[in-house]
């Protein structure tokens, strides 16, 4: 315990002899939390810095709190532990899912931070990432974690580096000055200071050697994160780009330093960019995605231009891009199957009511007409019973198949459920062009069906109503429906066409057996 507290007296002293506590926003600071809210797709992030009874922010992206008590902080977990750590789900966690940070605003559920260390070796706060929905870090991802924490550490440190420079520098000069006016006197003291001198003079080797290594460092770093990272003056001109280009771009970084961004990848592409970068300019974060092309292959880059202000004046932009279309490519898929039927890959029900809707109201500002078909396979439980539902199942995709042959480019076959499907017929004028379409549809069905090596005979009923301007999707339905039931009564493979009362008239029906 005394250990303990100890170590604690040391690392706060340590905290406070860096006088960064409580002292104004720093852009050296807030472009790290912006890097790393973009690079994670977190809602929050922060340089924290924990003292004895509180944590601080040096910085913070998307929070309003300056400070919280040490009591709330998950980062002090972080410090004390000398450690990365990682909270997957705070309300699933016994040390945090009490915590008011997480029962009460931000509404904390996923954590992870990595300690940031003094000049002296001591963890005095974390660089941390935070979202609102629980999640997980792959190994890059944490890797990326602590290579942005040893640049916040090195930007942490540069003051102290700098002061201890300055003053053994002041400490060189007046040690001169002392030395040419006691030198007899003090031949003694000359030796001790001149031993003083030669200490001083190592560790300033040794800090300008880490300066050294540390601006090595963030090279290898941002050559190696899966990230496009550059900057850029305020003529566009790169003077700073990663290794990452060559991969994606095919442009080496030394080539492009010192060219504009128009010289290096041509017109268009600076073109498309121009509005952003003219934004970023005057101040403003922006945000877009691109498609790319290099060697057939095409990738989608999510873009952020962030401004780098200096006394006031923006003087350059900082230019982060990641690969979405691994992403872009996974919601592209879901979208797929949310609107497609699994079984056949027809529209579902969800597209054929969107699409209705839409052609009906072109129908009405067309003054045109409008046909819904719907069709319903005759005894097909028969077939289910005889043959089996891995038979039923090869019918109805051979069925949507045929169907689709028989329909123009503009018409919309969907599958309801079970047997049941349904045609948007646009732009058809009379019930005879409605009974033309049926009559292909009887057609093509003709042919036997084969599943599991048997032939399989196949007839369908349909029902069509034809409506105008005035028509609704019900009215459209209803009649629809009351057409299928009267084809069915007819017995198999017979459609029925009912057109719709409107102004112009009363409606007719008209019965045909397929031939």
């Amino acid at each position: 315990m005394e250990n303990t507290l100890s170590k604690e007296h040391y690392r706060l002293r340590s905290l406070r002899s860096l006088a960064i506590l409580d002292t104004p926003e720093e852009h050296r600071f807030d472009q790290f939390t912006l890097l790393a809210a973009a690079a994670f797709g977190v809602p929050i992030a922060l340089v924290s810095l924990v003292d004895s009874d509180r944590q601080w922010f040096k910085s913070r992206v998307g929070l309003a709190a300056s400070e919280t008590h040490r009591s709330l902080s998950f980062c002090s977990f972080a410090v004390d532990a000398d450690a990365t750590l990682v909270v997957a789900d705070a309300l699933q966690d016994a040390r945090f899912f009490a915590n008011a940070l997480v029962r009460g605003t931000p509404h904390i559920r996923f954590y992870a931070g990595q300690p940031i260390r003094s000049h002296d070796g001591f963890a005095v706060g974390t660089l941390c990432i935070i979202d609102t929905k629980p999640r997980n870090l792959t190994d890059e991802q944490l890797s990326m974690l602590r290579s942005l924490a040893k640049l916040v550490e090195h930007e942490l440190n540069h003051d102290a580096v700098i002061v201890a420079r300055s003053a053994a520098e002041s400490a060189l000069h007046a040690l001169n000055a002392s030395l040419d006016k006691r030198v007899q006197e003090r031949a003694m003291a000359l030796q001790e200071k001149n031993d003083a001198l030669n200490r001083e003079i190592r560790q300033r080797a040794q800090v300008e050697h880490k300066l050294h290594s540390s601006e090595q460092m963030l090279r290898t770093i941002t050559d190696n994160v899966p990230v496009l990272i550059s900057y850029l003056d305020v003529e566009f001109r790169f003077q700073f780009a990663n290794a990452v280009y060559k991969e994606w771009l095919g442009q080496r970084n030394a080539d492009m330093i010192g060219n504009t961004m128009e010289a290096v990848f041509g017109a268009a592409f600076y073109e498309d960019r121009k509005p952003s970068l003219m934004q970023a300019l005057a101040g403003h974060m922006t945000n877009f995605e691109a498609k790319v092309q290099r060697k057939g292959h095409e990738r989608i880059l999510n873009t952020t231009y962030i401004p780098h202000h200096r006394d006031g004046e923006v003087v350059g932009i900082y230019v982060l891009a990641t690969d979405s279309t691994a992403s872009r490519e996974h919601e592209r898929q879901l979208l797929a199957l949310a609107n497609a039927d699994p079984l056949t890959g027809l529209p579902n029900r969800r597209v054929y009511e969107f699409h209705l809707q839409k052609a009906m109201a072109l129908s009405r500002r067309q003054g045109t007409r409008l046909g819904l078909m719907y069709l319903d396979l005759d005894n097909f439980k028969k077939i289910n019973d005889t043959h089996g539902h891995g038979a039923g199942d090869a019918v109805l995709i051979e069925f949507g198949k045929r169907v689709k042959s028989a329909l123009r480019e503009s018409d919309i076959l969907a599958r309801l459920a079970g047997d049941e499907f349904t045609v948007v017929l646009e732009g058809v004028g009379t019930v005879e062009d409605c009974e033309a379409v049926a009559r292909k549809i009887l057609d093509v069905l003709k042919a036997p069906f084969s599943a599991n090596g048997k032939a399989i005979q196949v007839s369908v009923s349909i029902g069509v109503a034809l409506g105008g301007a005035d028509a609704t999707a019900d009215s459209l339905a209803h009649e629809a429906d009351a057409a299928l039931y009267a084809s069915k009564r007819k017995g198999k493979s017979q459609f029925c066409v009912i057109a719709l009362a409107s102004r112009a008239g009363p409606w007719r029906e008209t019965l045909a057996a397929a031939r």
